[in-house]
């Protein structure tokens, strides 16, 4: 009993000597700066218990939780992309991207709405290296520079799938990224049932990503089928878009060389890529049941498909040559017994061309259709076979840029420059896409501006969105208008600004003398005066300091421990404009800890995030700004009534086990659970003492 009491007077000399109040306690961070806020309340010095849980929300960049206890242990967890769709889902757009193979991959829909006359839904991956990080800005130019992924990069060899829903049908296709910092377009073809005549109809647009091996879709083994579906990658779908399908405007030529069939030809130019249609229908008052018609494409075009119209009380049998440049169609009346000829024109089919993607230059594509049928009466007689043939040909211009695409890893943004003064920069890419699909890396050619620059400022070469520090408001709506060419794009932003004042929180306001807690105080004799100067030292100040010192104790002031919160807003909401919740305050301590501020350092003092007392009185602890005055402030007292340490709790700590997950109670927020081993099962295993007093 002497001896653990002995032990305990010796930590507590230590510690005096030392002024070190508050032992070794757990710190837990999200590695890269910015791209995690752990909420409010909790308070680690005060919590030993062998289980800690520190919620959190994610931002931009989170891919690892750190925790440390001291000097000697350090645990590390990976956010795993499941726990990040888990937990914020519905509350942000913070995560449109994958990470894999040390690559974030991003999906970008090439157009939001998709007209009929082209019917192509498109999307664009973009995989960049885990270590391209933020720009970084250039104080002596001013420029920002993109920091570039080490020349040991490994290469991305991913595929990437595209899933089409509409009702209960399912298109998909794939595309392949397999270098450093590289793009890829995947296209699906959408039929024309998918439209409908009388309201808006929309398809939902999903998209998984994995390795490209031999059993992924991309190989040449699983090819997918254009209308088909990998199914072994469905539980990987992530949910990017869903797009408008549109009826498009198109002037058509109606070849009238047969009484009966009716076909119309687009008199609009193509380019190498795009999809046409040809529709075929039935003359008013015709007695045709069954035909057969024929079709041979030249010069740049290729079969695709034949389309059924909604509706319709036609069948269609179509046989297609492999080099897809020709094609048979036999369609006929589904039951007999119920159709009958009609006082309208009828709509039966769609042939559906599309124009060779590798044409260089302008052409005209020729389209031969032959037509085949008996025409028989009410009364069997023979009419005998019919065959007549119609010419047709479709103008080809040379390809050029279709649509430009803003390529940005995040569209939601908080703005800690406020706080810090240091500018946060986003890369920027901007991609053309043409009608054949070809891409492009337009950035440098296109001009960029800013909504309100108020909220989020861009650079006019395009190659960055920043947030300076000096932005006043958030939006849930910010604006970047890109414009290359005739083209123009907007690319909107979510930005969440710190609400001022920040909350000043200090686990003390009042600082007590603590009694029979003695501390040394060193009075300094200066060498060129005879004044005294007399302040509190460390042992290690001592030994640097070459004066004449004179010891004495006294008896020591409490500390208290600053933490620093605020709530996320975006000024332009009137209802629950807080991210998460109203009550949902967020620690930004280390990004203030160098402007806290002491307005009267004679009262008390700052170390770190740490107030110690120095004599009684009254101030101010304010965080500045960089930009000048101050973002917040709390008013701090120092007494000379004494308390007394009523506990003294020491535990051991051998090992840190950390885990991340979901919080399900909390919707929007991430929790970093934390045990503290206090077991050594090891020979010559050590440990850290942490302690706990209350006074």
């Amino acid at each position: 009993m002497r001896k653990m009491a002995a032990t305990v007077l010796f930590l507590l000399i230590l510690l005096a000597t030392q002024r070190k109040v508050f032992s070794q306690h757990l710190e837990v961070s999200v590695t890269n700066k910015g791209s995690g806020f752990f909420l409010k309340p909790f308070h680690p010095l005060r919590n030993n218990a062998s289980v800690e849980e520190w919620p959190f929300v994610a931002a931009v960049g989170a891919h690892h939780v750190k925790a440390q206890f001291g000097p000697s242990f350090e645990a590390y967890a990976e956010i795993f992309q499941k726990t990040l769709h888990q937990a914020i889902s519905n509350h942000s757009s913070l995560l449109n991207f994958h990470r894999m193979n040390d690559h974030e991959i991003s999906a970008h829909l090439v157009t939001e709405t998709i007209i009929s006359n082209r019917p192509r839904l498109q999307v664009l991956f973009h995989a960049r290296p885990t270590s391209y990080d933020r720009a970084v800005f250039d104080q002596t130019t001013n420029v920002a520079k993109a920091t570039q992924a080490p020349a040991s990069s490994p290469s991305a060899n991913l595929c990437l799938v595209l899933f089409a829903f509409k009702d209960n049908e399912v298109l998909s296709s794939t595309c392949r990224v397999v270098d450093v910092d590289t793009v890829c377009v995947s296209d699906v073809a959408l039929p024309l049932r998918w439209w409908s005549d009388r309201y808006a109809q929309t398809v939902d647009v999903f998209y998984s990503v994995g390795n490209e091996d031999a059993d992924s879709p991309c190989s040449s083994e699983n090819q997918l089928k254009r209308y088909g579906r990998y199914s072994s990658w469905n539980d990987q779908q992530t949910f990017l878009a869903a797009v408008t399908l549109t009826h498009g405007q198109m002037n058509y030529q109606e070849l009238k060389e047969d009484q009966n069939i009716l076909i119309y030809v687009p008199t609009a130019s193509f380019y190498p890529g795009s999809k046409f249609r040809v529709p075929v229908k039935l003359q008013a008052e015709s007695d045709l049941e069954v035909f057969v018609i024929r079709v041979k494409v030249r010069h740049g075009i290729r079969v695709v498909a034949a389309e059924a119209k909604n509706g319709s009380r036609w069948s269609l049998n179509m046989e297609l040559n492999a080099r897809r440049q020709s094609a048979m169609v036999t369609s006929y009346v589904i039951n007999k017994e119920t159709y009958a000829k009609t006082d309208k024109v009828q709509d039966i089919f769609d042939w559906l061309f599309e124009v060779d993607g590798s044409l260089s230059g302008s052409d005209q594509g020729r389209l031969s259709f032959s037509i085949e049928y008996e025409m028989t009466s009410k009364r069997k007689e023979i009419y005998g076979p019919i065959e007549n043939k119609a010419v047709a040909r479709v103008q080809i211009q040379q390809d050029n840029t279709f649509a430009i695409v803003p390529v940005v890893k995040t569209t939601e943004l908080i703005n800690t420059a406020v706080l810090t003064g240091e500018k946060q920069m986003y890369p920027l890419s901007i991609f053309s896409v043409s009608h054949a699909g070809k891409i492009l890396d337009v950035t440098s050619q296109t001009a960029c501006h800013s909504g309100d620059e108020d909220v989020l400022q861009t650079a006019e070469s395009c190659r960055y969105v920043y947030l300076s520090g000096k932005e006043s408001k958030g939006s849930s709506s910010v604006s970047v208008i890109a414009k290359y060419g005739r083209h123009t794009r907007f690319l909107f932003f979510r930005v969440w600004i710190p609400e001022l004042p920040l909350d000043i929180s200090v686990t003390d306001s009042r600082l007590n003398l603590v009694s029979s807690w003695k501390v040394p105080l060193y009075r300094v004799f200066s060498r060129k005066s005879s004044v005294a100067d007399s302040s509190l030292l460390t042992l290690e100040d001592r030994a640097r300091r070459k004066d004449d010192l004179s010891l004495s104790c006294q008896l020591r002031y409490q500390s208290a421990v600053i933490e620093v919160y605020t709530r996320f807003v975006m000024s332009d909401i009137t209802q629950n404009p807080y991210m998460l919740h109203r009550k949902a305050q967020f620690r930004v301590t280390d990004f203030v800890r160098n402007r806290l501020h002491i307005n009267d350092p004679t009262v008390a003092q700052l170390r770190g995030n740490v107030v110690d007392g120095i004599k009684p009185g009254r101030t101010d602890i304010q965080v500045l700004s960089v930009f000048g005055g101050s973002l917040g402030t709390q008013e701090i007292k120092v007494s000379s009534d004494r308390v007394s340490i009523q506990k003294l709790e020491v535990n051991t700590v051998s090992g840190l086990d950390l885990t991340v997950g979901a919080k399900p109670d909390f919707p929007g927020a991430i929790a970093a659970r934390i045990t503290k081993e206090n077991q050594m099962n090891r020979k010559k295993s050590g440990g850290i003492l942490g302690y706990c007093h209350s006074f």
